[in-house]
């Protein structure tokens, strides 16, 4: 099983959400792709209670950091789910990590 958790922008005009990014577990590390402003602040990584930030590279906890951090009204993350095949997320000039 792939686990996975993909990442939402919210428009409040329009009333609607759009994925702008896709974390996958695969490997013992997490690969994102997608918007590249996003992806660029996820490879910074993801700080959590004052500890060292969390990596792409610590695997299934740095997943779960992102369904914690990312939860305002304008861009939010999913839980972690999980399904057997995964696709990543494609944007006209995606940046992976």
């Amino acid at each position: 099983m792939t686990k996975w958790v993909d990442i939402i922008s919210f428009n409040a005009i329009v009333w609607s959400g759009t994925v702008v990014a896709r974390c996958i577990f695969e490997n013992g590390s997490v690969r994102c792709s997608g918007e590249e402003l996003v992806v660029n602040l996820l490879e910074k990584g993801i700080s959590q209670d004052n500890a060292l930030p969390v990596l792409p590279k610590d695997g299934e906890v740095f997943l779960q950091a992102i369904s914690r951090h990312f939860h305002n009204a304008y861009l939010f993350a999913t839980p972690v789910q999980e399904e057997e095949v995964v696709n990543d997320f494609v944007v006209a000039s995606p940046k992976l990590i």
